[in-house]
């Protein structure tokens, strides 16, 4: 939320995939987390844009109790239509198009 470093610098392993091969079909999973192969940057990176893109639409006490419900065992599908009237696949649409955007946007 506070980071002031351009996309290029914050994002730019998960952008320069994006331009490259396209947006990721899912969000990343815990699978994605815990491989720690080559690559895993891109993944946190890709995680954090969506919360970046929720804290363009969202208060900050939001996002801060969608993720608090998710933390306490709450199913991240509930959590998401509890906190943003979103499902799961709603927002991976819209997170997909953010990153295709995104990805255009940065050299």
């Amino acid at each position: 939320h506070d980071d002031t470093a351009p996309l290029s610098v914050s994002a730019g392993q998960a952008l320069r995939s994006v331009a490259e091969d396209g947006a990721p079909k899912a969000l990343p999973s815990a699978e994605d987390f815990a491989r720690g192969d080559h690559g895993l940057g891109a993944v946190y990176e890709s995680a954090w844009l969506v919360f970046r893109m929720l804290g363009e639409r969202f208060d900050d006490q939001t996002i801060v109790r969608f993720y608090s419900d998710v933390l306490s065992g709450t199913d991240v599908e509930t959590a998401l239509r509890r906190a943003f009237d979103l499902s799961v696949h709603r927002l991976t649409a819209q997170w997909r198009d953010y990153l295709t955007k995104s990805a255009s946007t940065v050299s």
